[in-house]
Formats: structure tokens, C-alpha cells, sequence
């Protein structure tokens, strides 16, 4: 018997809270743009979490979940003997197959589909390893672990003393993606470091797994010339005013106009798909 119904806490979380539906998933693709933008950005940051998945080698088949616009597609596919870029939009997706085509990069292919309705096994296979990072995964990790056969990481930001940024939303007021339903998407958001990566490893923990943990950390400096365009640099898809409040908190005058450091960490949460007592989950009646 599990010593918390950590599923139910789990659907509390900034992935559990939003709708599962076709047209939910479909508002992230007006903003693909906008996504990359910002992946273009963190490129750094992103090549050390990939460098931080230590389990893939060239000789690894690799789904990467919910991909988007493939922040981790290709340094993935450099790392990886076959990686498959899976996600609802195909905005998404033709981002993928550009840089992917660019790079050179012949070891990509590409699913599309619901992570909340698409079934292993039926739909799709499973591969080796399966890596997601702020995704719909991360409202079912259960379900994510049928998405592999031998490893999974999940990866989200963790707590920074040195971070104190706002996502959109988090308060009430700011726009946030949670429902096709638009007078949804001004709720307050929940706190996705408080019902993350703390529920998950509990979850996983008492269904069997034994989760292992690690960070990686960055520092990013950031200039531009008025404040709004350096709000821009930092989170291209929001234009929320508090984002800007944050920005004129932080940002130091610079030869350049102004400029800020961006502190961010990142955890890594990896387990053995194969150790979840799924018949233990079936008789505790917990929905995947």
C-alpha cells in the first residue's frame, strides 16, 4: 500500500491540471515560433542535459516525448543511434525536420500523436529510452514509463536559490496553455516545482522503481537594448507583465543597453521502467 496517493498529487501538478483533449494539445502549435526562439537560446544549457543521460550510447534507440521543437532532438541524435521526435503538432515536428535536415542529421524519424491517447504497443513501439523535459508526460509519469523497455528520464526544473523568475501565470491574470476552453487559460497556474519531481520520484518509488537524480546547472547573460526586448530574450512566448517587473528587478545597465544573468537548474530524474510492480499499480486500482 502506497503511504500517499501520490497519483492523485500528481494530477495536481502544471501537467496534470490541463486538459488531455486533441484541442488543448493543438494550442502549443500557434507558438512553435515563438518555442523555438526560445530553444535557440538555450542551446547551451540543453547540450549539457543531454550530456547528463548517461545511459544513451550510439547504440541506443531513443524516443524523445513531446518533443517540440526538438531542444533535445538533435543533440540527442549525435549522441544516439536512432532517436524518434514525437509530438501533437506538426509545426512542432517540421522545425525538427529542418534543423535535422541542415545538421545532416539521417538518424531521426518522427511520430505524431496524443501522449494522453496514443498506446505503447499498439500505436507505436516502445524504444530503449524514452527522455521528456516540460511536457504532458510529466502529468502521468506512470504512463510515461510504458513509452521504454529500459530507462526513462525525466527532466524539469528544479529549485535555484539563485532564481527567483516567474512563470506565466503562476499567480493569476497571466495566460498559460491549459485549455482550448480560453476562459480556462487565466486560472492560477500551479507551482510545478512543488508537485514535480518530488511526486514523481515517490510515485515511481513505491510502484518499485528505484529513481537516481542529478543536476545540471547553467548561467546564461543575457543583453539587449531596452528592457521589453530584454523580457523578450528571456522567455519569448509570454510577453507577461510580470516577466517584464522581473526583468527591471534584475537587469544592470551595460554598454550594450542592458544585460542580466540568468541562473537556471535543471534536474534529472532517470529508472528502470522494468522495475514498476505493474501488477501492484493494477491492484491498487491507480489509472495510468
Amino acid at each position: 500500500m502506497f503511504w500517499l496517493d501520490w497519483r492523485e498529487l500528481e494530477k495536481h501538478n502544471d501537467w496534470g491540471v490541463r486538459d488531455k483533449d486533441d484541442a488543448a494539445a493543438a494550442l502549443w502549435n500557434d507558438g512553435a515560433e515563438q518555442w523555438e526562439k526560445r530553444s535557440a537560446g538555450e542551446a547551451g544549457f540543453a547540450q549539457k542535459q543531454v550530456d547528463a543521460l548517461t545511459r544513451i550510447t550510439k547504440e541506443t534507440m531513443v524516443l524523445d516525448v513531446c518533443c517540440g521543437t526538438g531542444p533535445l532532438t538533435l543533440p540527442l541524435a549525435k549522441k544516439a543511434r536512432q532517436v524518434t521526435a514525437f509530438d501533437f503538432n506538426e509545426k512542432m515536428l517540421d522545425f525538427v525536420r529542418r534543423k535535422a535536415a541542415e545538421a545532416g542529421a539521417d538518424n531521426i524519424d518522427y511520430l505524431r500523436g496524443n501522449f494522453n491517447t496514443i498506446v505503447p504497443g499498439e500505436d507505436f513501439q516502445p524504444a530503449e529510452i524514452a527522455v521528456t523535459r516540460h511536457s504532458p508526460a510529466q502529468g502521468n509519469i506512470l504512463r510515461f514509463s510504458r513509452f521504454a523497455t529500459k530507462y526513462c528520464y525525466s527532466l524539469a526544473l528544479a529549485a535555484d536559490p539563485r532564481d527567483d523568475f516567474p512563470l506565466p501565470g503562476r499567480k493569476g491574470g497571466g495566460r498559460w496553455l491549459r485549455s482550448a476552453d480560453e476562459s480556462r487559460n487565466t486560472s492560477p497556474r500551479p507551482d510545478g516545482r512543488k508537485y514535480g519531481l518530488n511526486i514523481h520520484f515517490n510515485l515511481l518509488y513505491e510502484a518499485g522503481a528505484n529513481p537516481e537524480v542529478r543536476y545540471v546547472t547553467d548561467a546564461r547573460k543575457l543583453t539587449a537594448p531596452t528592457k521589453e526586448a530584454l523580457a523578450e530574450a528571456v522567455f519569448p512566448v509570454s510577453g507577461d507583465t510580470e516577466i517584464l517587473r522581473w526583468v527591471e528587478r534584475h537587469a544592470r545597465p551595460a554598454p550594450e543597453g542592458w544585460e542580466l544573468l540568468r541562473p537556471q537548474t535543471m534536474a534529472v530524474m532517470g529508472w528502470d521502467p522494468a522495475e514498476i510492480r505493474w501488477d501492484l499499480v493494477e491492484k491498487l486500482g491507480i489509472d495510468w
